[in-house]
Order: C-alpha cells, then structure tokens, then sequence
C-alpha cells in the first residue's frame, strides 16, 4: 500500500513540476520572439530610411544642372587630392604602434 501512495505522490509532483517548467520556457521561448520581431522592425525601418535617402539624394542630383553637377564632380575629385595624404587618427596609429600584427621571431617547429 505504502508503494502505491509513493508512485502515486511522485506521478503528481512530477507532473506539478513539468507544468512550472512548461510554463517558464514558454515565457523564455516568448521573449527570445518577441526580441527577434523588435530586431526585424527596427531592420525593416533602418532599411525603409536608407531607402527614403537614397531617393532624396537622387532626386537632388537630378534636380541640379549640368554644369552644377560637373563642379560637383570636379570639387570632390580635388577634395580627394587633397585629403588623401592625411594620417590616420592619432589613437589609431597608438594602437597599431602597441598591439600591432608583431611576429614572434624563433624556431618554432624545429628542434
């Protein structure tokens, strides 16, 4: 009798316990969703304005003359000239002179 009341006591605790843990990783399961869906939105809207600004640049070079885009055109070329001599930003080059790519020197795999 008394093994009875035992398998009968641990069916019902046990299935007490797996309802609880259903129950937690659904919630888990529904926040993970819902993250994913905010992260699709927000990719979605990103996506919507890059959009939008590529038809607004497009349209404003449309709208300008001939002659206003070949200025355009020639003042960026200059512009590159002129800037393409600049150093890197100076934290940059810090880092690059401390953890830069350094080989290590010695034998390795002989001997």
């Amino acid at each position: 009798m008394t093994v009875k009341k035992l398998l009968v006591f641990i069916l019902i605790f046990s299935f007490a316990f797996s309802i609880v843990g259903c129950r937690s990783m659904r919630i888990k399961h529904k926040r993970k969703r819902d993250a994913r869906k905010i992260e699709r939105e927000k990719e979605q809207r990103e996506k919507e304005a890059m959009a939008e600004y590529q038809a607004k640049v497009e349209r404003q070079g449309n709208i300008q003359t001939p002659e206003t885009r070949k200025r355009m055109k020639a003042q960026f070329k200059k512009s590159e000239q002129y800037h393409s001599h600049r150093k890197e930003f100076f934290l940059k080059r810090w880092w690059k002179s401390l953890f830069g790519n350094k080989r290590k020197t010695g034998n390795r795999g002989q001997g």
